[in-house]
């Protein structure tokens, strides 16, 4: 890493700156799934012939299987994981208002709502104009309909050149413009004889289905971190697994990782409903898959036979994994809640394996029954002989972590850090997306030397990703920072604020990656988010830049600007920095804003403009300022004006986590657009 000038912030500087359980759970580790030499530690879900789970089981009412051999169960829980708030709250056009304008999310900060992850097969030479049209529509209608308001969802495709650095967002906006880009490759290559997607390669059904497999591994990969049990739906129109033995082995490590990373998949056949009768036979015929070799034979003998064997694929990885294999269907948004509801309860079993279970790495056989035959049991089909601590990846070099933190969908937080990520706009300057972070300064864990000056070093680093997963930017820093004996007690109190500006060329959605680590305690934190930077030139009307602070003795914000690089790091005049957004009750927050595209009757007229403010807590409006002229504006060119306001947190605020909702109606053209962050007040 590159190194920078040592800062050094002295006081007088710093004071200036603007369920039931019939047995105890084996186990307290909040992975559902554990394999280690010692203990195997599984999650089966149990419904009865209705897809209702069931809730009542005892130990002898299950019986294990590994390879073959009966097991004795040593522990055994039921766990309920549903959300009670999943139970009331509603998704789609009920996250509106009554006028329409979109609710900010439940909760944040707190990150409590469900997880979802989708995998769009797309780049599957299997894939059809109508397989995609019905992904595409029902993905759709998932978002707008079915998705609750804090649902934090990822959408990942196998298409080649999309991207496999997905954050999780509640931005419906961002998720539809991923499923938007849904298409086919006309340059694709498969062995399908069946209607009039047809083409002919040797390997290249093969090298597809090991591609499709080999994107969802790295998903997996990049969720076994969530202490939780996680579903992903994969959405594909089939995977013929019966080509060769190097995709039965890829299929086992696929599911070997699941059952490690505590993940189902789901599989969702989009060839939707089938009528055998109305497939088609093409003559056409095709090389080996295998050797390349033209055996003069159809690839499939019948077109029953290619809607099964990929249909196999597809039941193969939900029986693998413990997942459900939903086909002829053509509702995902119904059957996507249903599996969630389902799947949040589940027994977590353990037994002791024998011996001979890790002396190899033999990919080990699971079979779970229940002893009444009335019932449904879905359990995960097996595990490769080594433990969960043999599996774990080994780091290569010590910069391996942080850039493992950048990669992550999920937030680091061994080491505690705030942070806000703004989209602006400037005329000298341009787009630029602003990163503000917000060091504890409880965990600077300063060293003090013979001098009594606090020094730590901090190594960071940050990458801009667009919409296509393309690197736009990047940025890797060290910087040791020194605190004057007279700065020590200011800075351990209030922390230290960074911030930084990353230029960005062309408007559209970008993803932000940031990590630090505290190179005194190796501890890291990370932070992420999905921004986008409006095409000002257009028609369409934009906020952008929202943020929230405190007010400063001298009756002004409480600010953090941009700052050269080399002296990013500054100490925290408060709690209410942009960067934090926590606020006492009492306090006073103050607003900031840009709007863009607004429409001007006359030069450096915002007269056409009103506002309206909403404070919004647990998906509930608390406050509703009603609509006004916009206070505080200055015309910023570009057709950009700034705007700032107040409101009071009065004693009837409750502690908690809040949302702030600004709203703005251009009058002359009849347009909306709204913005909202988050916030804290505290006792």
């Amino acid at each position: 890493m590159n190194t920078a000038v040592v800062i050094a912030i002295i006081f007088l500087y710093a004071a200036f700156v603007h369920a039931q359980q019939p047995t105890g759970s084996p186990d307290d580790d909040e992975q559902p799934v554990r394999i280690s030499t010692s203990l195997i530690q599984l999650d089966v879900l149990v419904t009865d012939k209705n897809g209702n789970p069931v809730t009542d089981l005892r130990p002898d009412d299950l019986v294990v299987f590994q390879d073959g051999k009966r097991q004795e169960i040593v522990g055994f829980s039921y766990e309920d994981g549903q959300n009670p708030q999943d139970r009331r709250r509603s998704g789609g056009e009920r996250d509106k208002n009554e006028k329409g304008i979109q609710r900010p999310p439940v909760s944040v900060r707190r990150a409590e709502g469900r997880l979802i992850t989708f995998v769009l097969d797309d780049g599957n030479c299997f894939a059809t104009r109508d397989g995609l049209s019905i992904m595409a529509n029902e993905m759709r209608s998932f978002i707008d309909t079915k998705m609750l308001p804090d649902d934090r969802v990822a959408i990942y495709r196998t298409a080649s050149g999309s991207s496999l650095l997905q954050l999780y967002t509640s931005d419906r906006s961002v998720l539809r413009r991923i499923v938007n880009k849904l298409h086919l490759n006309p340059s694709r290559s498969c062995f399908s004889t069946f209607g009039s997607e047809k083409s002919s390669s040797s390997g290249a059904g093969r090298s597809q289905i090991l591609t499709s497999i080999g994107v969802l591994d790295q998903v997996l990969e990049r969720v076994k971190s969530v202490p939780s049990r996680k579903s992903i739906f994969f959405l594909s129109e089939g995977l013929p697994v019966r080509i060769d033995r190097s995709s039965r082995e890829a299929l086992n490590e696929l599911y070997d990782k699941a059952a490690r990373s505590s993940v189902v998949i789901n599989p969702f056949n989009t060839r939707g409903l089938t009528n055998p009768a109305t497939l088609e036979v093409n003559p056409d015929l095709l090389p080996d898959l295998v050797t390349g070799i033209d055996r003069s034979q159809p690839g499939f003998e019948t077109p029953e036979d290619e809607e099964r064997t990929l249909g196999e694929g597809l039941a193969d990885i939900a029986n693998g994994t413990g997942g459900r294999y939903i086909r002829n269907s053509n509702r995902l948004d119904i059957d996507i809640a249903r599996v969630l509801q389902v799947q949040s309860a589940y027994y977590l079993i353990a037994y002791e394996p024998n011996i001979d279970t890790f002396r190899s790495k033999a990919f080990h056989q699971i079979e779970v029954t229940a002893v009444r035959p009335d019932l449904v049991v879905t359990a995960r089909q097996g595990f490769f002989g080594r433990s969960n601590e043999a599996a774990a990846p080994g780091y290569k070099t010590p910069d391996s972590p942080l850039y493992q933190a950048i990669a992550s969908p999920f937030a680091e937080n061994s080491l505690d850090v705030k942070t806000t990520f703004l989209a602006g706009h400037s005329a000298n300057v341009g787009h630029y997306l602003r990163t503000l972070i917000h060091i504890k300064g409880s965990d600077l864990a300063l060293l003090i030397d013979d001098r009594r000056q606090g020094k730590v070093s901090f190594d960071v680093v940050a990458v801009v990703l667009d919409e296509k997963g393309k690197l736009v930017d990047e940025f890797n820093r060290t910087y040791p920072i020194t605190i004057s004996s007279e700065g020590l007690q200011f800075v351990e109190r209030n922390g230290l604020d960074y911030s930084t500006d990353i230029p960005i060329k062309t408007p559209g959605v970008y993803s932000i990656r940031f990590a630090i680590r505290n190179n005194n305690t190796k501890s890291i934190g990370s932070a992420g988010e999905l921004l986008t930077v409006p095409r000002i030139r257009d028609r369409e009307l934009f906020v952008t830049g929202l943020a929230v602070s405190g007010v400063g003795n001298n009756g002004k914000p409480v600010l953090t600007a941009r700052r050269p690089v080399a002296t990013a790091f500054e100490p925290s005049a408060s709690l209410s920095v942009p960067a934090v957004r926590m606020f006492n009750r009492g306090e006073t927050l103050y607003y900031a804003y840009s709007v863009h595209n607004w429409s001007q009757v006359r030069e450096k007229d915002a007269t056409s403009l009103s506002r309206e403010v909403r404070l919004y807590r647990n998906g509930k409006e608390v406050v509703s300022l009603a609509a006004a002229s916009l206070e505080n504006v200055s015309v910023a060119g570009d057709k950009r004006l700034n705007a700032f306001g107040t409101i009071r947190l009065g004693d009837e605020f409750e502690a908690g986590d809040y949302a702030l909702q600004i709203v703005i109606r251009d009058k002359g053209s009849n347009r909306v657009a709204t913005q909202w962050i988050d916030f804290e007040v505290m006792y």
